[in-house]
């Protein structure tokens, strides 16, 4: 049976910049609705049942909050659980060590864009204290990064062992 050696630095870049995509995305449909819901009532173009919907909507928000957690958390499930899957010798294990340091590199960046994307916006920096749990994630960026990759590395490598 063939198995895939690719390793799972790739997978890890892919997952930040997922990360980083959905949180971009969240902030910018949470500005989009707040322009489009003060718009609505400056043009006194509301009725009972669009506000009804449009705070129905606002309510849900923070379902969106939680969504990033549980990607992330299910993401990390899934890279562990193909880390295991995955073939390898203790050889290539500083392919690993030096994709931890490009990995948080990578984390650095992302995370200081978030961080410029909101102080750089008005309307994102309204809309910035609306999501904590999302707002640790891209903050800390970097060290979850660094600690999925220790955790990958560890069950990639110490399975070689018992035949992996």
């Amino acid at each position: 049976m063939k198995h895939n050696k690719k390793a799972q630095i790739q997978q890890i870049v892919y997952f930040m910049v997922l990360i980083f995509t959905i949180a971009i995305t969240i902030l910018i449909s949470k500005v989009i609705f707040n322009e489009f819901d003060d718009a609505l009532e400056s043009g006194d173009m509301h009725t009972t049942e669009s506000r009804k919907a449009l705070r129905d909507m606002d309510t849900a928000f923070p379902t969106l909050d939680n969504a990033i957690l549980m990607i992330l958390i299910l993401l990390t499930v899934g890279l562990i659980i193909t880390s295991f899957f995955i073939p390898t010798h203790p050889i290539f294990m500083f392919i690993n060590v030096i994709g931890i340091f490009v990995l948080c590199f990578l984390g650095m960046i992302l995370s200081n864009l978030y961080r410029d994307i909101i102080i750089n916006s008005d309307q994102f920096l309204l809309v910035y204290g609306s999501f904590t749990k999302m707002n640790f994630i891209m903050n800390q960026l970097p060290w979850i990064a660094a600690i999925i990759i220790f955790i990958v590395t560890i069950i990639q490598y110490t399975k070689f062992q018992s035949g992996g």
